[in-house]
């Protein structure tokens, strides 16, 4: 997964300076909740559990 944070950043940090650079994924990070209400937690199965992007946590913590 460590592969796809880095084509993700290498892409964001590509950008002009004066472009916004803005990521649109079908789940957010992994580590915002793995109960079956949590934003990215799974509802679909018995025991919920965290159906977060790692490729997306690295984007959370690392400044463009």
């Amino acid at each position: 997964m460590a592969g796809s944070a880095r084509k993700i950043y290498d892409a964001a940090t590509a950008a002009p300076e004066e472009h916004s650079v803005i990521l649109l994924a079908h789940n957010g990070p992994t580590g915002l909740g793995s109960r079956i209400d949590d934003i990215c937690g799974r509802d679909w199965v018995a025991g919920g559990g965290d159906h977060g992007d790692p490729g997306l946590v690295f984007m959370t913590i690392l400044p463009l």
